[in-house]
């Protein structure tokens, strides 16, 4: 995946401007910044949800382009602004998941779930569910789906510090021949596999 002199504005503010880099499987890549400072953008128009203003995204498939879109079908996203349906359960959110993006054929979906800390909600509507408890079901459904793009932004928001070690723990198991793109506030618990970091704020004019 590569982005060649990308840029973004919304009006006449630039978010970020000039920005090439190349992102791979073989290093996980962390884009840093302060709040508000253009990760969310960045890690969208990546996704294909924004379109670049100028420059930009080549992604391949087997050596092959990839229309922008259709990036999204080779990646998995989490964020905790990302919205679920919450009157399914967490069975039937995963279910309706899977038929649009299937886990790894490995996954055992009960298994993880007792390891997210879920069992018990297992039939219960996500209305019910706490903020930390949203953000593992998001980041099950990210983590576990077999695509070979995996972009989190801010992956450790709301969780606790059991949370943030099963994450560690699922991102580590999960992140081979994978492009990982984790966008951060600079938090080591969210970036500590990154061997790739990018400062958006490097981008700014």
């Amino acid at each position: 995946m590569e982005l060649s002199k990308a840029g973004k504005k919304f009006s006449k503010e630039w978010v970020f401007r000039n920005l090439s880099t190349t992102l791979n499987s073989s290093q996980p890549t962390a884009i840093l910044g302060s709040n508000g400072s253009g990760k969310s953008t960045l890690i969208t128009s990546i996704l294909g949800f924004q379109t670049l203003t100028e420059g930009e995204l080549k992604v391949f498939k087997t050596q092959i382009p990839v229309a922008i879109e259709d990036v999204y079908k080779l990646a998995a996203f989490a964020a905790p602004y990302l919205l679920l349906y919450e009157d399914f359960t967490l069975y039937e959110t995963i279910q309706f998941h899977v038929k649009l993006k299937p886990f790894f054929s490995e996954i055992s979906i009960d298994e993880e779930i007792k390891e997210a800390n879920l069992w018990e909600s297992r039939h219960k509507p996500l209305k019910k569910f706490s903020s930390g408890m949203k953000q593992r079901v998001k980041l099950m459904l990210a983590i576990f789906s077999d695509t070979p793009i995996l972009l989190l932004d801010e992956p450790t928001a709301n969780l606790d510090k059991v949370g943030v070690k099963w994450f560690q723990k699922k991102l580590e198991a999960w992140a081979d021949d994978r492009v990982v793109v984790v966008a951060s506030n600079y938090i080591e618990s969210e970036i500590f596999m990154c061997t790739n970091q990018l400062l958006i704020e490097d981008f700014k004019l």
